[in-house]
């Protein structure tokens, strides 16, 4: 693979590692790399705090992953030392920042500067511990997931892309949509696209990608102990429940609507039911918030496999076919490609996917992976 920081390329690396993920807004890279202190291209590129671009590219030079360094690890010794330099996708810092004061101050405009400056205080209060009893949020009325997305992402100089299988959803409006103070930016547009089982992700350029997994796709490889160098499956029977319900508080907002649904996972053999508590504000359906709940659940299945070689031709998200009785799959099933991971040595290079069940991405019922035959 190849590296371009601050748009030259960079050669001497070593032990560079990929992570690319389906469903989050930073996928992460990883490597080792010579510092001169005293080279000015080097004091450049690897000064701490700076956040310099970085472009990966395969050998074909076919984008992999646009992004900023973000951490800096520097040593020193007897012998000489390589700096371990990591960082993420540039959609990344939507998981580490919140939304910015300026565009609170735009939605707080009608309120009295005392109550803009009581407010404020009050949350730099709570955070060492200080409650004064007042409660303030960010609320946008009206606007769609997309003008709401548009408008945030601006402010960091990233741009969305939609999907057109979620594009009608993207544009329905919110009547009431709350961010906290203390809540990131990524996870309130995670809030508001989960409840219209809209899926998020990143682009090779770093943007915001909205989508809907393409869970009725046909499988793009299958594999079986044979083409493999190892497979692995863990499930998490705890995190698994028979019955799911979920219960929504009555309020005047949603007069008409269901108060109580739920689903049920037939695959899990004992009585293990779980009720949860969807505030009035929130606007979800209780029958959705429930396929929600389950969604999360199956994320308890989770499938590695470890690939002979890289096959830069598999994405996250894309349908694989496995089969391998020692891992109690009998029979060929589905699987999800939710993460993929390479790994670029002096040794070797080398791929690991890591698969979900369909199921864990629509909350529909789940296929009995565990069938035998």
């Amino acid at each position: 693979m190849k590296i371009k920081i601050e748009k030259k390329f960079f050669n001497h690396f070593s032990n560079l590692t990929l992570k690319f993920n389906l469903d989050t807004f930073a996928s992460v890279f990883s490597f080792d790399a010579r510092f001169d202190p005293f080279k000015v291209e080097h004091q450049k590129i690897f000064k701490p705090l700076t956040y310099p671009k970085i472009e990966i590219f395969s050998n074909d030079m076919d984008l992999l992953l646009t992004g900023n360094i973000v951490n800096n690890d520097f040593a020193s010794s007897k012998t000489p030392q390589l700096v371990s330099i990591s960082g993420y996708t540039k959609s990344g810092i939507l998981e580490d920042v919140t939304i910015p004061p300026k565009f609170y101050n735009f939605q707080e405009k009608n309120k009295t500067l005392f109550e803009t400056a009581a407010e404020f205080a009050d949350d730099a209060l709570d955070n060492i511990g200080i409650d004064l009893g007042v409660d303030y949020s960010l609320e946008k009325n009206n606007q769609s997931l997309s003008e709401i997305s548009a408008e945030l992402l601006g402010l960091f100089g990233i741009s969305q892309v939609i999907e057109s299988n979620v594009a009608n959803k993207m544009n329905l409006v919110y009547e009431k949509a709350v961010a906290q103070p203390s809540q990131s930016v990524a996870s309130f547009l995670t809030q508001l696209a989960s409840q219209r089982n809209i899926v998020i992700g990143h682009t090779k350029k770093g943007d915001v990608y909205y989508f809907k997994a393409f869970i009725g796709s046909k499988p793009v490889r299958s594999y079986d102990s044979s083409n493999l160098l190892s497979s692995k499956m863990a499930i998490n029977g705890r995190a698994f429940h028979s019955d799911i319900t979920v219960r929504r508080q009555p309020s005047d907002e949603n007069v008409g609507v269901s108060t109580v649904d739920g689903v049920k996972n037939p695959n899990v053999k004992q009585i293990r039911s779980v009720c949860k508590i969807l505030s009035s504000g929130d606007d979800t359906s209780t029958i959705q918030a429930a396929q929600n709940v389950l969604a999360a659940e199956l994320r308890g299945i989770q499938l590695a496999l470890e690939l002979p070689k890289i096959d830069y031709e598999l994405l996250c998200g894309q349908i694989i076919e496995f089969i391998n009785p020692e891992l109690f799959i009998f029979k060929k099933q589905k699987f999800v490609i939710n993460e993929i991971i390479y790994k670029e040595d002096g040794e070797a290079d080398t791929m690991t996917i890591n698969c979900l069940t369909p199921e864990a991405f629509t909350g529909g019922i789940p296929t009995n992976i565990f069938e035998i035959q």
